[in-house]
């Protein structure tokens, strides 16, 4: 079975483990690090390794990203993709941890845009749109930098892929970012908005004002529409609420569970065999180079 990010501390700090991954075929760049780590003193090692581990802490405690990250057969998103599937990723903060909020977030941007860089080997005619809500969208683009979040933004439309992405107030961006966002998304919607960000945005959205902007009513939105590839004039509009539930969500849930979902015992036993079968053929290998 393939290795998963829960396998790096045994990576970092099993020799065994570390001798049967390394002598794999690897690119030159990582094979000289890690022969370069082997000859490092343990407390070398710890100075190396001891940022990542934390991190990788930050989730491995917790049972539930744990479980989904353990997984060598996980989340195929191309099979989401193809097959018209919905994908819905809770990364609630208060549940899992800011830093394992931030670093799934991060993967999972960086797998959707790998994916959809993927769909230049199909025709644009069979494309199926695919798209994206990311909310508090600042905690997911740590994955790069203003650039790369500029290249995905502009490159996503013409790959079939939409994005929506929600924030609060711009300083949540940093400079490069905001300007890759405001500068490449084509419509663009605005609630009520504080002093700073109103005046910001007045320009865009001229003939509104900032204290337009800053006087919207609850529920109300200005909005800068993008139609048939050109921006039109502002309008403002108002919400409407969602509509009641056709389902018990906890239903739903639970058929899904049953359907895509993998029985805790068997991914735990899983992970404990991968380490285990690498420490029986290292045992195996001793035991021949003994016997020679």
């Amino acid at each position: 079975s393939a290795f998963t990010l829960m396998e790096v501390p045994q990576l970092l700090t099993n020799d065994r483990f570390r001798w049967f991954v390394t002598r794999q075929s690897l690119p030159g760049p990582v094979r000289e690090f890690w022969r370069d780590y082997d000859q490092f003193s343990s407390a070398e090692r710890l100075q190396v390794i001891g940022p990542a581990m934390n991190k990788i802490r930050a989730f491995s405690t917790r049972a539930a990203l744990r479980l989904m990250l353990g997984q060598s057969q996980g989340i195929d998103l191309g099979e989401i993709f193809r097959r018209r599937r919905v994908l819905l990723v809770p990364l609630n903060k208060g549940r899992i941890g800011p830093e394992a909020a931030h670093l799934l977030g991060s993967l999972l941007v960086a797998q959707l845009w790998q994916e959809t860089l993927s769909r230049t080997a199909i025709p644009p005619e069979r494309r199926t749109p695919v798209f994206a809500y990311l909310d508090e969208f600042q905690e997911f683009i740590r994955f790069g930098n203003g650039d790369d979040v500029a290249e995905m933004l502009v490159q996503s439309r013409g790959l079939g892929m939409g994005l929506t992405l929600a924030f609060q107030y711009l300083d949540q961006l940093s400079g490069e970012v905001a300007a890759a966002v405001l500068g490449t998304v084509r419509s663009q919607a605005v609630y009520q908005l504080e002093y700073r960000d109103a005046h910001a945005m007045a320009r865009r959205f001229a003939p509104l004002e900032t204290a337009d902007l800053g006087a919207l009513d609850a529920f109300e939105i200005a909005l800068r529409p993008c139609i048939d590839a050109r921006t039109d004039a502002p309008v403002t509009g108002r919400t409407v609420p969602l509509p009641e539930p056709v389902r018990d969500p906890a239903e739903v849930t639970g058929i899904s569970l049953g359907k895509y979902g993998v029985p805790r015992a068997e991914v735990e036993e899983a992970r404990t065999a991968r380490i285990r079968y690498i420490n029986e053929v290292k045992d195996k290998r001793t035991t021949r180079d003994k016997k020679r």
